[in-house]
């Protein structure tokens, strides 16, 4: 019964069946360098490290405001202010 059934003629004994040929396409697509998931996690996580860097440049400059007791603004309120 079992030399009948679809799924054991489809998976078949060897390597060389449909499903063993599918399985060996997809591990050498997912082991490509160029392949999206690895793209899009490397700019992800370089999005994150250039994210905290301004966030700790953020944190960095107010605290050094505060810590001098400065202003965080000018006196000026136009537009064209350098303030």
């Amino acid at each position: 019964m079992e030399k009948n059934c679809a799924l054991v003629a489809h998976i078949g004994k060897d390597s060389n069946s449909a499903y063993g040929f599918a399985i060996n396409c997809f591990d050498n697509l997912m082991s490509q360098s160029c392949h999206l998931e690895r793209v899009v996690k490397k700019q992800t996580d370089e999005q994150i490290l250039r994210n905290r860097l301004q966030l700790k440049t953020s944190i960095d400059v107010v605290w050094r405001l505060a810590f001098q007791t400065c202003i965080f603004g000018g006196h000026r309120k136009c537009f064209d202010s350098n303030n």
